[in-house]
């Protein structure tokens, strides 16, 4: 019979947590899509606009902290607190240029791409407009999104779960109380916003708990 042992019951121990500050910038997103339902169209912008903004961070910045768990993870680095220092400096370093590159490209040509991919049909000029504009708001929580890949990764090599999981948490509320401040005035852009501002909270408070 299958036993449950004290190796499993410490992956699933770390797992949990883990499911949830690996996923807040998406669980964030997904709660914005439920107060986007009460504007017309907006579910649609929010999609198309989150496409967008996912393919940086799909293809360069994740891929670059799962690198950087890999190598903080094999014991002998471990050993070595300037290797693992150089392997975080080095990682930062590179998220920060991809995902400012990124940034800076998407709130100078977002409206262009959008034409380019969606404006046919139905999809008119007014939601070009209006997926471009919560682009913009997304592309400035770029950066952010990042730090919290690269700043989670550390946790992560350490065995805490706990701590992004709790950091995460938090995020998702200050996501929902500012979606709540912005959507009146700025409908879909201020859910957009909600999430790029809960996001740099987010960051910057693993990063003071990483260094604390």
């Amino acid at each position: 019979r299958p036993k449950i042992s004290k190796n499993v019951k410490s992956f699933f121990k770390l797992l949990f947590p883990n499911l949830l500050a690996g996923g807040v910038v998406q669980i964030n997103q997904l709660v914005g899509v439920i107060f986007a339902a009460s504007i017309p169209g907006a579910i649609s912008w929010l999609y198309y606009a989150d496409r967008i903004v996912q393919l940086p961070l799909g293809i360069f910045i994740i891929s670059i902290s799962t690198i950087l768990l890999t190598n903080l993870s094999i014991p002998k680095h471990q050993k070595n607190p300037n290797n693992i220092n150089n392997q975080i400096e080095k990682s930062i370093e590179i998220m920060l240029g991809i995902s400012l590159l990124s940034c800076i490209g998407l709130l100078i040509l977002s409206e262009l791409i959008v034409d380019i991919l969606f404006r046919r049909g139905q999809f008119g000029y007014g939601d070009v407009k209006a997926t471009s504009d919560a682009i913009l708001m997304y592309a400035l929580g770029l950066p952010a999104f990042g730090f919290i890949k690269i700043f989670s990764t550390i946790f992560f090599s350490r065995q805490d779960t706990k701590t992004p999981f709790r950091v995460s948490f938090f995020s998702m509320l200050l996501n929902v109380i500012a979606i709540f401040l912005l959507i009146k005035d700025l409908g879909h852009v201020g859910i957009a916003l909600a999430l790029s501002i809960s996001s740099w909270i987010n960051a910057i408070i693993l990063y003071i708990f990483i260094y604390l």
